[in-house]
């Protein structure tokens, strides 16, 4: 049995299989192989005679059963065809996959690696550090420094956690509620700062939209709640309503900074973009709830809500926010500037119905099906979109460099400039 990478996530499997177990991708025939049952020499997939003993390979005959991994590849597949009509795309290629996600995050660095990696995200977005678009390559994208970051808050939040449960010192509360609920919204916010190959948005500026973006989507979701009054969430219904209310103020932010933001012209911005104002809104509503609880529930209910609301983050506010922004600039597609009216398309429109049901089914409570469970099977769901519309947005980066090149101007106009529709103004 021979050890190859899987063309599409990387990771190593044997070419054996006939589906990559991390990424569900079919293994083209010319890397599979097979076994000799008389002798067992390995020889190749489509072999039809050992090149050691002789022997004759019966001819393979259809398959009857469905193995898991293909089950997996053909639901995966089925998932693409669905979003392709919703979203007007098509992905093509997967450049980023959780398989490959996590293995880049469980390969070692260096200090210098880390450090080189924060220099490029955390100075870029000015003329002087955003790339030309001849030199943006959307192979070559990873996703490693998320878990640093994410490693670096959980390990403060576990300090604070002993100085406050454990040395019962009160001077760490503030540090614990800063940490439990900032943590995991900001790291997801840096994954899609981190994927964003146009490096044409300035952290201050993502950190901006975080802060107001937070701020403003929570004080809208408090005025339209005024309008659509919601139950306590005893049932789909007052889930939806919540869900509707909430998706909504966020989306209305999202695109009111979109439309705000020039420098914003392709796919990966809009993800960037609303996973700041996602993480925003998750960070100041966790930390509210922190706070309440603790005053009125004690510490250990405290604690409870902190750590669950911490571990569930990723699939929460982060991800459905940033689904929103993704949508628009798809439904922006071309034009030479975002607007009102790319709001009113399909291609914003249906996939905004994906983080509405899904918020509202989140905040509803499910007889006989255990909450966590049902939590981390909508984050595996919204995760499957959100993988779709980072492919999606990668692979327009693959068509805006092509055209780049061919104009010749690997060393002209940058991400952040006119090319492929884009507006030179920055704002």
């Amino acid at each position: 049995m021979a050890l190859i990478k899987c063309p599409e996530c990387e990771c190593e499997i044997s070419s054996t299989v006939a589906y990559c177990p991390h990424c569900a991708s079919p293994l083209p025939e010319e890397l599979r192989t097979k076994k000799c049952p008389e002798c067992g020499a390995e020889e190749k997939f489509a072999a039809v005679s050992c090149g050691s003993c002789g022997f004759q390979f019966p001819a393979e005959e259809p398959k009857q059963t469905t193995g898991a991994a293909e089950i997996s590849a053909n639901i995966s597949k089925s998932i693409n065809t669905g979003l392709n009509k919703i979203s007007g795309g098509e992905i093509g290629k997967s450049y980023i996959s959780f398989g490959k996600m996590l293995k880049e995050g469980i390969r070692k660095r260096s200090r210098g690696e880390i450090s080189s990696k924060l220099d490029e995200l955390f100075v870029s977005g000015s003329p002087a550090t955003t790339p030309k678009l001849g030199d943006i390559h959307p192979e070559t994208a990873s996703v490693w420094l998320f878990w640093y970051v994410l490693i670096f808050f959980l390990i403060a939040l576990g300090g604070m956690q002993i100085g406050f449960y454990t040395v019962n010192n009160s001077n760490f509360l503030p540090g614990l509620i800063m940490f439990g609920a900032f943590g995991v919204p900001i790291s997801c916010m840096v994954l899609f700062l981190e994927v964003d190959l146009f490096r044409n948005i300035s952290l201050y500026r993502v950190i901006a939209y975080f802060l107001a973006g937070g701020v403003m989507s929570l004080l809208v979701t408090m005025v339209l709640f005024q309008i659509i009054p919601a139950g306590r969430l005893e049932s789909l219904r007052d889930g939806l309503i919540v869900g509707l209310v909430e998706e909504a103020a966020k989306a209305f932010i999202v695109v009111l900074f979109i439309i705000r933001e020039k420098r914003a012209r392709f796919v990966l911005d809009g993800l960037l973009i609303g996973a700041a104002v996602g993480a925003g809104f998750a960070a100041f509503e966790t930390a509210g709830y922190i706070l309440r609880y603790g005053i009125n529930y004690g510490s250990q209910v405290m604690d409870s809500v902190l750590t669950t609301r911490a571990y569930l983050a990723p699939g929460g506010h982060v991800a459905w926010a940033a689904l929103e922004g993704g949508a628009f600039m798809m439904a922006r597609g071309a034009a030479p500037k975002s607007t009102w009216a790319h709001a009113k398309s399909p291609k914003f429109l249906l996939p905004c119905i994906i983080p509405w049901v899904l918020h509202g089914i989140w905040d509803t409570s499910i007889p006989l099906f255990n909450d966590i469970f049902k939590d981390i099977l909508l984050i595996v769901v919204i995760w499957v979109v959100l993988f779709y519309y980072i492919n999606l947005g990668l692979k327009q980066a693959e068509d805006v460099r092509s055209a780049a090149v061919a104009a010749g101007s690997t060393d002209g106009t940058d991400a952040g400039g006119v090319a492929a529709g884009g507006d030179k103004k920055n704002g």
